[in-house]
């Protein structure tokens, strides 16, 4: 039997089961420090559970996050404004081995906005004043893409946000979801004005692999089989005499061709009778969702066992749809879930291990340090998933160089991704040779690098601005004997420390070189790294 979506009538196993701009004091970033310079801030450790009304406090860190590892407990803390986010602002605290978590003796590092003296004017707070600007940014969306369609989940918030002199501007924080009866889902976000309705950024916040449009066994790699020739098996959920594609990490769903899902039918995992797995052929693929599954759990799995962290917050499954949209050849986190497109005539199906890897790290990324999808932050977002797709192949190739040869069809680590599900001869990225795919290779042109920050468009800067720290990534990786497990727990360790939400591209090699010296990497690895890309850590 194919595969197909389960049948209602069978029981589901519960898986996942400025009014005026002030100068502000913003001196402490990325940097360790301690407890003494939270003076002045009431830290709250559950909003929720609080009896403090966070919006009478000028300054206060709540906290969002937790998480342990082998050094010990840390908390990650949200700065607020008279109870507004302050955009940005984050500080991790990490409290060692000592199960007591008590602030006093804990180390800082992040980023705070100090000194902020900013009037608010009460009637730009109202329910009403949040409807007009959504109203505003509904329709400068529409005038920007020429887009119309049913419009959900809405969320407007005030907040403080401050630009690059460290100005402090009372600002609107406007997103919602656009779904077009054609065509895949816009998720677009606004930094709007309070005052004025200037906009300081804008960004579609779904997280595409592939700008313009958006893969398994298929006729390029040749047809495989999971559980044969030494390829990883399915490891299903079995419900009597059927089989689910879905575990306590993954659950892979179809959405027929859709953009989204519009019921409940659509959360349900795709099954098929056990041992009589035919997949479902699609655009020249044997079973996207086959090779969804697999590859989907590999990653997780990766992250699990080299280092110790879930995906996802509280270890809850993740939901990966494949068959999305039609003809669509792109592969997408829209802030929820993974959805894999059928391709078209560039691509096969979008179900690769380096795309997986991809888009399930946008996922991890939003749980920590939740960079923006703007600038050098949403530049620094791509190239870590960059650097999760080359790492998922370093994984498989490290515990099954066989199976590595067979998918790969070599035994060397490629530093691309997406040549397999491609076409033409031509991957989606390369780590080691960004420029050639368009992506830029530098900051500021260096010797060897002739595409530079400042010369790709920035009208998709965080694709083409990804090549220069994924290309840091790769040269860090020579220098440490090609040890990519190594790197990337660094990336990952500072994507869970030290970057904050508009992380610039300096802040997070600062961030790299602190996480470096808690794993004995040398300093000067870091440096000359960052060098040969013409960054300067700004630490």
């Amino acid at each position: 039997m194919a595969l197909k979506p389960i049948s209602k009538c069978i029981l589901w196993v519960a898986l996942w089961l400025s009014v005026s701009a002030q100068a502000a004091i913003d001196d402490l970033r990325l940097e360790l420090f301690d407890q003494r310079v939270l003076k002045g801030f009431t830290v709250i450790d559950d909003r929720n559970n609080s009896e403090l009304d966070i919006e009478s406090l000028d300054h206060s860190l709540v906290r969002i996050h937790q998480f342990t590892d082998r050094q010990g407990s840390y908390a990650r803390y949200q700065q607020y404004y008279k109870g507004m986010l302050v955009l940005g602002r984050h500080v991790v605290a990490h409290f060692g081995t000592d199960k007591d978590e008590d602030l006093s003796n804990a180390e800082f590092s992040g980023k705070l906005a100090r000194g902020l003296r900013l009037p608010i004017d009460d009637e730009l707070r109202t329910d009403g004043f949040r409807e007009e600007m959504l109203s505003f940014a509904k329709e400068e969306f529409t005038e920007r893409t020429g887009i119309a369609g049913n419009i959900v989940e809405s969320d407007t918030q005030p907040a403080i946000w401050l630009d690059r002199n460290r100005t402090a501007h009372f600002v609107y924080q406007v997103s919602f979801r656009v779904r077009p009866s054609n065509g895949p889902e816009k998720w677009p976000h606004y930094l709007i004005d309070a005052a004025d309705s200037s906009i300081y950024q804008y960004w579609d916040n779904v997280k595409s692999l592939y700008r313009d449009k958006g893969p398994g066994g298929n006729a390029k790699t040749g047809r495989y089989v999971f559980g044969e020739s030494g390829l990883p098996s399915l490891s299903v959920t079995q419900s009597n005499d059927i089989c689910l594609l879905a575990n306590t990490r993954l659950v892979v769903i179809s959405l027929n061709n859709r953009t989204y899902w519009v019921d409940n039918d659509f959360s349900m995992p795709l099954n098929y009778e056990c041992d009589n797995n035919r997949g479902d052929t699609s655009n020249g693929a044997f079973s996207p969702a086959n090779d969804a599954y697999v590859f989907g759990n590999m990653v997780i799995a990766m992250y699990e066992r080299w280092y110790k962290q879930s995906v996802l917050a509280g270890g809850q499954s993740l939901m990966v749809a494949a068959h999305a949209g039609v003809d669509y050849e792109n592969a997408v986190w829209n802030g929820q879930n993974v959805l894999l497109g059928d391709g078209g005539k560039r691509f096969y199906p979008f179900a690769s291990l380096g795309v997986l890897a991809h888009e399930i790290s946008h996922a991890f990324t939003q749980q920590h340090s939740g960079l923006t999808g703007a600038g050098e932050a949403g530049a620094l977002s791509e190239a870590f998933s960059d650097m999760a797709a080359i790492t998922a192949e370093y994984y498989l190739k490290s515990h099954d160089a066989k199976a590595h040869e067979r998918l790969y069809g070599q035994n060397q680590l490629t530093w691309q991704f997406g040549e397999r599900i491609s076409k033409s001869k031509n991957p989606i990225r390369s780590l080691s040779q960004p420029e050639l795919y368009g992506a830029a290779g530098c900051y500021y042109r260096v010797a060897g690098c002739y595409l530079s920050f400042d010369d790709v468009d920035k009208g998709d800067v965080d694709h083409l601005g990804s090549g220069l720290f994924s290309k840091a990534f790769y040269e860090m990786s020579k220098r440490l004997n090609g040890d990519v497990r190594k790197v990337f727990g660094l990336m990952l360790r500072a994507n869970m420390l030290y970057w904050t939400p508009d992380s610039s591209f300096a802040e997070a090699a600062c961030g790299v070189k602190l996480a470096a010296s808690q794993e004995g990497v040398l300093e000067a690895t870091v440096n000359e790294a960052f060098e040969t890309v013409g960054v300067t850590p700004a630490c």
